[in-house]
C-alpha cells in the first residue's frame, strides 16, 4: 500500500488554502525605488517565493534563476521554471507558487532577478520616436503578461539584466531601455487581458480586496 507522508498532505492542503485565499484577498504593494533612481532592481532568495496575491503600479520583469511551480498571473495559470523571464503589466494580481519539494527540509532555494519601473522612464514623445519603435509595440499590446522565449534569450542579455544595479544615473536608465530594445526583437507570446483585474474601491476610496485580507489576518 502506498504511503503518503503526513507533510505532503500538508503541502497539498496548503496550495489548496491559497488558491482560495488568493480569490479572496490581494495586497496592494507599494515599490519605492532606493537612491532617488526612477525604477528598481532587486534580488530574492528564499526558501520559497512569498504567497502574496498583490498587485502594483509597476511594470514587472521577472527573471527566475532558480527553482520552479506555479505562476498566477490575472486570471491565467501557468508553469514556470528556472530562466523563465515574464513582463507583468502594472495593477494586474500575481504570485509565483513555489512547488511542493520547495516547502519541504531540503536545500532547494527559489530566486530570482525583478525590475520595477513605470511608463515615466520612458520620453513622452515614444509612440513618434522611431528609436523606441520595437519597444513601444511591445508596450502597446494589452496583456496581463508577456513570456520570452529563454532560447532566444542570450548570456549578453543576463548579464546586462544581473548587473544593471552596478550602474549609476543616466547610464543605469541606458542599460535598462537596451535590455527592453532586445527583448522587444526577441521572440515572445503575449497573455492577453480578458477581465477588468482593477481593484475594487468602496464609496471611501478603500481598497476592498486590501479590507478583506485586513479581517482575515
Amino acid at each position: 500500500m502506498l504511503k503518503i507522508r503526513v507533510e505532503h498532505i500538508f503541502i497539498l492542503f496548503l496550495h489548496l488554502v491559497i488558491i482560495v485565499l488568493k480569490i479572496l484577498a490581494m495586497l496592494y504593494e507599494k515599490i519605492i525605488p532606493i537612491n532617488g533612481h526612477s525604477f528598481e532592481r532587486r534580488d530574492f532568495c528564499m526558501k520559497h517565493f512569498p504567497i502574496k496575491w498583490h498587485h502594483h503600479d509597476e511594470y514587472e520583469l521577472v527573471l527566475i534563476t532558480s527553482g520552479n511551480g506555479q505562476r498566477y498571473i490575472g486570471d491565467i495559470i501557468t508553469k514556470f521554471e528556472e530562466g523563465d523571464l515574464v513582463l507583468i503589466a502594472p495593477n494586474i494580481p500575481h504570485f509565483h507558487l513555489s512547488a511542493p519539494e520547495y516547502f519541504e527540509n531540503n536545500n532547494l532555494l527559489s530566486k530570482s532577478q525583478v525590475i520595477f519601473f513605470t511608463n515615466s522612464i520612458f520620453p513622452m514623445n515614444m509612440d513618434s520616436s522611431n528609436e523606441f519603435r520595437s519597444i513601444n509595440k511591445l508596450f502597446k499590446s494589452n496583456f496581463y503578461f508577456i513570456k520570452f522565449d529563454k532560447d532566444t534569450l542570450d548570456n549578453q542579455l543576463m548579464e546586462k539584466i544581473n548587473t544593471l544595479d552596478h550602474r549609476e544615473g543616466f547610464k543605469m536608465l541606458i542599460q535598462l531601455y537596451e535590455i527592453l530594445h532586445t527583448l522587444s526583437l526577441t521572440k515572445y507570446q503575449v497573455y492577453e487581458k480578458r477581465f477588468d483585474t482593477k481593484p475594487e474601491l468602496n464609496a471611501r476610496g478603500e481598497d476592498i480586496d486590501n479590507r478583506v485580507y485586513s479581517y482575515l489576518i
